[in-house]
């Protein structure tokens, strides 16, 4: 994902995932689409299927504030900030040491 992220200027999404944080974080132009996404929680159990629901309708949320600013760089970090994190990046040589102990 991270080469084809480093190939290309732009994203296009309609949906939450690890390729809109890697995307932002790589400085490709987000283009949002607001297409509805489906998920089928006919196998969950009730309690799951209706923690999914819970998250589901938070992702359309976001995806109509995201839709809002998708344009406006700064806004669109700060909006995704708390789920990407994007200030608290590591050197490599911080993450080697992580990986190491």
């Amino acid at each position: 994902m991270r080469t084809l992220l480093q190939l290309s200027t732009g994203l296009v999404s309609n949906s939450f995932g690890t390729h809109l944080g890697y995307g932002i974080q790589m400085n490709c132009r987000l283009h949002w689409l607001d297409l509805p996404s489906t998920q089928n929680l006919d196998a969950l159990s009730m309690e799951q299927q209706q923690r999914e629901q819970i998250e589901w309708e938070r992702r359309r949320e976001l995806g109509q504030q995201l839709q809002q600013v998708s344009h406006d760089e700064r806004a669109l970090r700060n909006l995704l900030l708390p789920y990407w994190g994007f200030d608290h990046v590591l050197s490599p040589a911080a993450m080697r040491a992580l990986l190491i102990s």
